[in-house]
């Protein structure tokens, strides 16, 4: 009731001398706004009869109801339970509230909510996580997971085993075996080499000889 002082209608401001007082508030905020109000409004405001008749209206409505109410639940309380068995559905309806809380429950309490909590771990667990919480083939981060681990690091195990490690022990092994016949080629002894130079003349003279034509 106090609160309502703060924005007291133009016609009964003008009875009382009290400004609007919510009104000369908010005027600086819309003030950049002033220069459309023309556009906005472009027929001027009805006159003070308007507001005063809405005003009456609005009242003598609630007065009304008070009355009605009072009559119903005072003098005949029987007439609210026959109006209620004949008009159950609306009854119903207004009893309820129109059901805004019941909707509200539905749309965000469970559903949002708890729902919307429920829908977001599924999310999380089958689709980013995937795998139901387990390293296994899927989508998600397990399914990468299992991917990395079960799939990446056996076939790079299996390469690195048998491509990598087996070309070092080829090459190893390949110049173990070398060594024994370069070895018995480079013993130390003086007369096999100078057997292997005449060996290598009488190879030279043959070459040029029989495959040069030279002489």
């Amino acid at each position: 009731m106090v609160a309502g002082y703060l924005g007291i209608p133009q016609v009964i401001g003008h009875l009382v001398h009290l400004p609007n007082w919510f009104e000369g508030f908010l005027h600086p905020v819309f003030e950049p706004a002033h220069h459309a109000l023309a556009t906005v409004f472009p027929h001027p405001a009805e006159g003070e009869s308007l507001e005063w008749g809405l005003m009456f209206a609005s009242v003598a409505v609630a007065t009304v109801g008070i009355f009605v109410a009072r009559y119903f639940y005072k003098n005949r309380p029987d007439l609210p339970a026959r109006l209620a068995q004949s008009f159950a559905g609306p009854y119903r309806v207004l009893l309820n509230k129109y059901y805004v809380d019941e909707v509200y429950s539905a749309v965000f309490v469970r559903g949002l909510a708890l729902g919307g909590g429920r829908t977001l771990h599924a999310v999380d667990r089958y689709v980013v996580d995937g795998g139901d919480g387990e390293v296994r083939p899927g989508l998600g981060a397990n399914g990468i997971a299992w991917l990395v681990r079960d799939v990446v690091a056996r076939f790079s195990d299996l390469w690195d085993k048998y491509v990598v490690d087996a070309l070092v022990n080829l090459i190893a092994f390949t110049l173990d075996n070398a060594s024994y016949v370069f070895r018995s080629v480079q013993n130390g002894l003086v007369q096999h080499y100078a057997l292997a130079m005449l060996i290598g003349l009488f190879l030279m003279i043959g070459a040029g000889r029989f495959l040069l034509g030279l002489y």
